[in-house]
């Protein structure tokens, strides 16, 4: 197991990394449990301490659950093997925040296929480069109305955006996009797009403005 301090404030639990760089047992899974949470618990926080990512690898997490009241999770500064949030553990949860996270052992589509289907926002900044996004198949996400995957060196976005019906806000800020599929015109509750620090040509900056009404 690894060493870890818990913390408790209001309405958050917060589990921190406390190996120090490059003593972390690569060996070690993580054992969240929902006993250890008190009652009032909303937002579960895993926090890697000092300098981000950890070195060692996590090979993942063991949850002890179910979490029937934690409606945000948040991660930031680990790296790991695996990372799965199920409904059947999360029965309530609606948002997802990943920051200064990387995964060794699945890509960002096994990823978000373990995301419980009620899921209203999703934020997965400065986690990438990505490995291949063109084979999907499945629409997941029904209710998600937030994206965030800024700073994620994306050169295209994810092709499982287009399936994301509910989507109302999709923000793309600080990656290496040169252009946009015109897919985004379908999403009907599509109403905030977040483009800066993209390396558009000033043709391509022409064919947004005209394609959505973007102005840079």
């Amino acid at each position: 197991m690894a060493a870890l301090k818990v913390k408790s404030k209001r309405n958050i639990q917060s589990y921190r990394i406390t190996a120090e760089k490059g003593q972390f047992p690569t060996d070690s899974q993580l054992q969240i449990r929902a006993a250890d949470c008190p009652s009032d618990i909303t937002v579960l926080e895993i926090l890697g301490e000092g300098e981000a990512p950890l070195p060692s690898c996590i090979p993942g997490l063991e949850w002890v659950g179910p979490f029937p009241n934690i409606k945000k999770v948040f991660f930031s500064d680990v790296e790991l093997g695996t990372l799965t949030l199920e409904k059947s553990f999360f029965v309530v949860l609606e948002n997802v925040t990943l920051k200064n996270v990387s995964f060794q052992k699945m890509t960002l589509e096994d990823f978000i296929q373990t995301l419980p289907p009620q899921l209203k926002s999703l934020s997965i900044i400065n986690c990438g480069p990505f490995g291949s996004t063109e084979k999907w198949s499945k629409k997941l996400l029904p209710h998600l109305e937030q994206l965030d995957l800024s700073r994620n060196q994306l050169r295209k976005l994810p092709t499982w955006v287009q399936d994301l019906a509910a989507l109302k806000r999709l923000t793309l800020d600080s990656n290496q996009l040169e252009a946009l599929p015109l897919y985004l015109k379908n999403l009907p509750k599509l109403n905030h797009l977040s483009l800066d620090g993209n390396p558009f040509s000033d043709e391509a900056r022409v064919e947004i403005q005209k394609n959505f009404n973007l102005w840079f």
